[in-house]
């Protein structure tokens, strides 16, 4: 179950974060992410492989920045593992009567979905549960700002802790009584969340702090984001 504990340090935010301010963290994975989503808003629309390359390789320069090299590792796992279940479901397809597509427009679609789960993954490495709750305040969403700030805070220990008692569980009770724990699980989850519960009845939820716009590094991560975006304008199909 790495691949599950993987998946929850994909949203935990990194610390070099600090670094950037508000507008440049939210706008260098919206940008990345906009520009990938091209071809399935406008579906007349199409974005080279060498695009597509080019706006992966400034998504991996920038998450081994913030996230390091080994817990990269760990999200493109997760990356992997969607691709994985990208071509298992266009089998399933072919099976059920659809026409096959071509190998190499398969595999395009793969890389470019890759790129997109990977700009996602920056949006949560750069923005922390605060800043989060900040801008939907912003929005009039006080309600789902306060919901949103529980859920993240909460949801990597979860995966965390549910990837802890697989191993656990698989190395007592091996393969064929993993479903056991099931039931501790659940009961601990309800535990947790009654404490949860009572905490923010007792304390509430603080107000978050007001971070900060722009800083001085701003630009070493929106300017090439710009201009990945702008590549579809300028490298001719």
């Amino acid at each position: 179950m790495s691949l599950l504990r993987d998946f929850a340090y994909a949203f935990v935010v990194s610390k070099k974060a600090e670094e950037f301010g508000l507008l440049a963290k939210v706008l260098t994975p919206v940008l990345l992410i906009s520009f990938l989503s091209l071809p399935y808003v406008a579906p007349g629309l199409e974005i080279s492989t060498v695009q597509t390359l080019l706006a992966l390789t400034y998504e991996t320069v920038v998450a081994t920045y913030l996230a390091g090299s080994r817990k990269l590792v760990g999200i493109l796992k997760l990356v992997g593992m969607i691709i994985a279940l990208g071509f298992a479901l266009n089998l399933v397809s072919i099976l059920l009567g659809s026409d096959p597509a071509e190998p190499v427009t398969m595999g395009l679609r793969a890389l470019r979905v890759a790129t997109i789960v990977l700009a996602l993954t920056l949006l949560f490495q750069l923005l922390t549960v605060g800043e989060i709750k900040y801008l939907l305040l912003k929005m009039g969403l006080k309600r789902y700002s306060e919901v949103f700030a529980v859920s993240m805070a909460l949801l990597p220990i979860t995966f965390i802790n549910f990837s802890e008692a697989y191993v656990v569980a698989r190395l007592k009770l091996g393969k064929k009584n993993i479903a056991s724990l099931i039931k501790p699980l659940m009961i601990d989850s309800i535990i947790n969340s009654r404490h949860m519960a009572e905490a923010l009845y007792i304390h509430g939820i603080p107000p978050p702090l007001r971070p900060k716009l722009v800083t001085s590094k701003d630009l070493a991560i929106l300017v090439p984001a710009i201009l990945v975006s702008l590549s579809y304008i300028v490298i001719p199909l």
